[in-house]
């Protein structure tokens, strides 16, 4: 009997290199590919014949992103390993090896993570050939081929940017030679194909990186924006995190300012209307859920279980209260004016000794996930214009996420202008200060999004009193990928 791909074939293993099964069904497909109507089952040795087949498995690429060890871990276990998320009392061993930066090689979360982020990888390069070959062959027009393998490369930038970012040291100047993680450039479609990878290194992980986001903004050009799927401002967007995260601030900028430039998008009227609709403006690139298909975020962040997070009760005078600065509150309080931010009151429950993050909050957890929102593109531009000492410029944008976020009150509760806590140049003495205010406006506005555990690390900074470079902050090699792979080791200096 043949093997079949429904809606497109996902390599499922516990590692890269365990055993092959092909398994998704095309009913998950058809909410994000409504145009196309899937056939009953494509086989696997007639390979792919047409457009819809390669439609039907960029959607099951796509979503080998989601769910249990996609963009649920991404976004929430990075914050988990800083002090502004933790777990609740429990004896879940997952969530607090994070939480406690103790993370061993057979954690569930991890091997999770590791598999879907390599699941993807794997779905894009067979996408790519088989794009390739249709295209070759005249089945596939030049167009569908340049949008197809656009997607195709942004997506593999994307797993293989995740991975790089937690599975290895932070870029520097002198770790590039270091190793990071295997980057496979082929697909497997059988078990006679699977290869033992070695590790790549750091700077081989960053140059395919940009190479395949810059192949997806060229390739992308013109695409229409749809929710969910990638486009060409979203890999400029990505060029510039990427750069970013290796403190290449000169290029951040350059990448940052075609954006905002282009005008194509822009911030909402409030924080909590990202988080309430689906689509906005605001949204560079999001990951899709449906009632169908969850986030998973619900349950982890508000939920009950052991596997729940929370925000420590702390968090607000560490970082909502310390945005405004004591000159302000001088001010606030010499007329006796309070000051709301909006992120505190409409996107956390407000309950410090239980307190919780209301971002993914949908009852039937359809939430989109932000992979990138337009407000990360402001205060990355912020930062990059203050490091090359254009305060003026920098604080213009910076009051941009402030003017949003936070609001005064007189004494009888009416809302007055927001000036008293927009900054002006003069409030800061130097470049340094003011680059200190952006990133802790990052780390009020970003909660919860993934961003904050890779400020620390870009920043060379401590986390929870363990330096930036110890290997207590890199998630090991997951135990499955060391028992399959002859060619890795887990490669840990010291006591870790």
């Amino acid at each position: 009997m043949r093997q079949q791909i429904k809606c497109g074939f996902i390599v499922r293993t516990t590692g890269i290199l365990l055993a092959i099964t092909i398994s998704l069904i095309i009913s998950s497909c058809e909410d994000f590919l409504e145009d196309v109507d899937p056939s009953a089952a494509l086989p696997v040795d007639d390979g792919f014949s047409n457009l819809n087949d390669l439609e039907l498995f960029l959607g099951g690429t796509y979503r080998a992103l989601i769910g249990f060890g996609g963009d649920l871990f991404w976004v929430v276990l990075p914050d988990l390993m800083t002090i502004d998320v933790t777990t609740i009392s429990s004896p879940c061993p997952n969530p607090r090896q994070y939480d406690f930066n103790e993370l061993t090689a057979d954690n569930g979360f991890l091997q999770a993570a590791w598999s879907r982020a390599y699941e993807t990888i794997n779905q894009t390069n067979v996408l790519l050939e088989k794009v390739d070959q249709l295209s070759s062959d005249g089945i596939i027009t030049t167009e569908d081929a340049r949008r197809l393998a656009g997607e195709a490369h942004f997506l593999r930038a994307f797993a293989n940017f995740q991975l790089v970012r937690l599975f290895a040291k932070p870029i520097d100047q002198g770790n590039g030679g270091e190793l990071a993680v295997p980057l496979p450039l082929s697909g497997v479609t059988a078990a006679s194909e699977l290869e033992n990878l070695p590790r790549a290194t750091v700077s081989e992980l960053y140059a395919q990186i940009i190479i395949d986001f810059e192949r997806a903004s060229s390739l992308l050009q013109g695409s229409s924006l749809i929710s969910g799927r990638a486009n060409e401002w979203a890999a400029i967007a990505f060029l510039a995190e990427v750069a970013f995260q290796q403190g290449d601030y000169a290029g951040a900028f350059n990448h940052t300012r075609t954006l905002i430039d282009a005008d194509v998008f822009g911030l909402v009227s409030s924080p909590e209307e990202y988080f309430n609709q689906a689509g906005t403006r605001e949204e560079v690139w999001s990951i899709t859920h449906t009632n169908q298909e969850p986030n998973g975020l619900l349950g982890l962040t508000l939920g009950t279980s052991c596997n729940s997070v929370m925000l420590p009760g702390d968090l607000y005078a560490r970082a909502f209260d310390l945005i405004v600065t004591t000159g302000q509150k001088e001010v606030l309080s010499g007329n006796g004016w309070s000051v709301v931010d909006l992120r505190y009151t409409h996107l956390t429950n407000a309950q410090p000794e239980n307190w919780r993050s209301l971002k993914y909050s949908s009852p039937d957890e359809s939430d989109n996930v932000p992979a990138m929102r337009y407000a990360e593109i402001v205060l990355m531009h912020a930062e990059c214009l203050a490091r090359i000492n254009d305060i003026s410029g920098s604080v213009q944008y910076l009051n941009m996420i402030r003017a949003r976020a936070l609001e005064v009150y007189d004494e009888n509760e009416s809302l007055l202008s927001d000036d008293v806590i927009l900054f002006a140049p003069e409030d800061f003495e130097s470049g340094e200060e003011l680059i200190e205010a952006i990133i802790l406006e990052r780390q009020v506005e970003l909660l919860l999004e993934g961003n904050r555990f890779h400020d620390l690390m870009r920043l060379q900074r401590d986390v929870n009193g363990i330096p930036y470079d110890d290997c207590r902050l890199r998630w090991p090699i997951p135990q499955g990928e060391l028992d399959a792979n002859p060619n890795i080791s887990q490669d840990y200096p010291g006591d870790c």
